[in-house]
């Protein structure tokens, strides 16, 4: 063998031996690295996972001190609910001052003296329906607790009765101005026809001739008072057009003084207390004083 094969053969082994000694060195060294690189993931997942646990005991934690002070609101509004609980039973307890509406002031203490209630009074006074002089309501109300220690002061509000006014003299005057100033005060009016007992020509359909109250003499509200014009020149409205009621209607005749009488029946065309049926002063007609009419009511 020469000496060049020889070098040739042992250079050969020695780039294998070589090559075999990297390999393993860049191998191991990969591998170290990967290792490093898992462990570090690993290190960051278990770090999420410790601030997700720490986060969870935290929300656990607010929500414990939350559902603490709400179940000690809870307690405290419990506790404010039996305390008025204890005071309403407290005063159902207690006696009750008795209603003494429509007595006089003597019947008031009479009634007060023998249900012994000590008692204090002042008057007061305010117009009312009831009649003059008796107790309309009191201060404080009827029901209320009465005091246990100490005398009662009550105020007695008393009737000065219905306000009453003084008719003038409407002759020559506009019937609805008239009417609407008595309507405003409660006096129920009464429009009806009638010829002026003077011969005139000029005398406005609208305009008053004759009055069934003379003037001077007072009316309070409730009262009634009939207001004669020449001529109404009004017409009777349709109605069963679908919008008038009973009450419509009799406020209606009560102005114009026209007899009315109601039926009543089944109908399903109509909403239940309407209207449906008119006869005897039709639509469109005049009115006439006096003039009888017949409605029908609808009911389901």
């Amino acid at each position: 063998m020469k000496i060049g094969d020889s070098m040739e053969n042992i250079d050969k082994k020695t780039f294998i031996i070589i090559a075999v000694v990297l390999f393993f060195l860049v191998a191991g060294v990969t591998t170290i690295l990967i290792v490093n690189s898992n462990k570090k993931t690993a290190e960051k997942v278990e770090e999420k996972q410790q601030e997700t646990k720490n986060d969870t005991s935290k929300d656990s934690s607010k929500k414990e001190d939350s559902s603490s002070k709400t179940d000690k609101k809870d307690d405290k509004k419990d506790d404010k609910d039996k305390d008025k609980d204890k005071e309403k039973e407290e005063d159902n307890n207690l006696p009750k001052l008795p209603d003494l509406t429509g007595m006089t002031v003597e019947e008031a203490t009479a009634k007060l003296n023998s249900e012994r209630i000590a008692s204090d009074f002042t008057i007061q006074r305010e117009d009312s329906d009831l009649k003059s002089g008796v107790i309309v309501r009191t201060e404080p109300k009827a029901g209320s607790p009465l005091p246990t220690e100490e005398k009662l002061q009550i105020i007695f509000y008393l009737s000065n009765g219905k306000k009453k006014i003084v008719i003038e003299d409407y002759e020559g005057k506009d019937y609805k101005e008239v009417k609407k100033y008595l309507e405003d005060r409660g006096i129920k009016v009464t429009l009806k026809q009638k010829t002026p007992d003077y011969e005139r020509t000029d005398v406005p359909d609208g305009m008053i001739v004759d009055q069934s109250v003379a003037a001077g003499k007072e009316l309070k509200s409730g009262d009634s008072i009939i207001l004669y014009i020449p001529k109404l020149n009004v017409k009777y409205p349709n109605f069963t057009d679908g919008t008038y009621r009973l009450a419509d209607v009799q406020k209606f005749c009560d102005q114009y003084d026209i007899k009315l009488t109601v039926l009543y029946d089944e109908v399903t065309t109509y909403e239940d207390g309407l209207v449906f049926y008119q006869d005897g002063c039709m639509p469109g007609e005049e009115v006439k004083a006096g003039c009888e009419m017949t409605i029908k009511i609808a009911q389901h």
